[in-house]
């Protein structure tokens, strides 16, 4: 029951209750440490995960699969490469590193630690791997720009009969647009919502803008705008603007501009890029005029 509660208040956002209940369970069990060390890492509390890590292998309990998953995703969220070395070693001396759980993990913290050559090792040394464990890998070269190898490790998944969900769609996306591959960014796009019927999040047409506007495919940013099922974003007209800097392209650029004016109307960013594009194209009665804006609204 207590072991429960900690989880329950953890999942709930609630950690100091959670840590009221640890605190006051006269046995405390591997599982009730690993409850609350993930409860930790599932509110932003790494460090002191990781601290109460420390203190159960002080009080001679062995963390188990579920605890070094933890862990590891603690290090990842820090970027504390020594940790997740010396839990790589933990898992491979106790038996671990064959559990798929253990290892997607492990993978999945080489890569946010920067170490790439890591991640695919630990990868190709897996001998049983699921979807995790493939969204993982592709997240990791997804996360360092090697589209190429993104997709032959999407490809491949398929191969093994596996079928992708949202989050290998949105790494496969993020790839493309890391290399400006446009029209292999609508392909899967396309395959996402067409051949596998999933709907796609935000995130995803964040995605597929920027990485259109990095092309300076505009007509085809104009579509999936009039498809998107989401309210405006400022995050996605902000991507616009900037697409619209590089290419000169007033007439987009002044629509995500005024959007982004009724967004944040206090950030400067989007009235200077506007009026910077104006002033580029010779258009300075355009340019004054968003200077002038700037001034009656007291934005600096």
């Amino acid at each position: 029951m207590g072991n429960a509660l900690i989880d329950m208040y953890s999942k709930c956002g609630m950690l100091d209750a959670a840590k009221t209940i640890f605190a006051y369970k006269s046995d405390k069990t591997a599982i009730s440490w690993t409850a609350l060390i993930t409860g930790c890492v599932q509110n932003g509390q790494n460090e002191e995960a990781l601290q109460l890590f420390c203190d159960m292998r002080r009080a001679g309990l062995s963390p188990d699969r579920a605890t070094c998953s933890s862990i590891m995703k603690s290090s990842s969220s820090l970027a504390v490469i020594g940790i997740g070395r010396q839990l790589h070693a933990y898992l491979t001396k106790s038996g671990h590193m064959p559990s798929v759980f253990s290892g997607s993990a492990l993978l999945d913290m080489y890569a946010k630690c920067g170490c790439l050559d890591e991640a695919i090792r630990t990868f190709n040394e897996m001998p049983e791997k699921n979807s995790i464990t493939w969204n993982a890998v592709i997240s990791a070269y997804a996360q360092y720009g090697q589209a190429k190898n993104a997709i032959r490790m999407f490809d491949s998944m398929l191969h093994c009969g596996l079928c992708p969900d949202p989050v290998t769609f949105l790494s496969v996306l993020a790839a493309c647009g890391h290399n400006g591959l446009a029209e292999e960014c609508m392909k899967y796009f396309d395959l996402m919502r067409y051949y596998y019927s999933m709907s796609p999040w935000k995130e995803h047409y964040s995605c597929v803008i920027d990485t259109l506007g990095r092309a300076g495919c505009f007509d085809k940013i104009q579509k999936v705008l009039d498809e998107m099922p989401f309210e405006d974003d400022p995050i996605i007209w902000s991507s616009i603007l900037h697409s619209c800097r590089i290419y000169g392209n007033q007439d987009l650029a002044t629509v995500a501009a005024e959007k982004l004016f009724t967004m944040v109307p206090t950030d400067a960013t989007a009235y200077v890029i506007l009026s910077n594009i104006y002033a580029k194209a010779g258009n300075w009665e355009g340019a004054a005029r968003v200077k002038k804006i700037m001034r009656d609204r007291g934005v600096k």
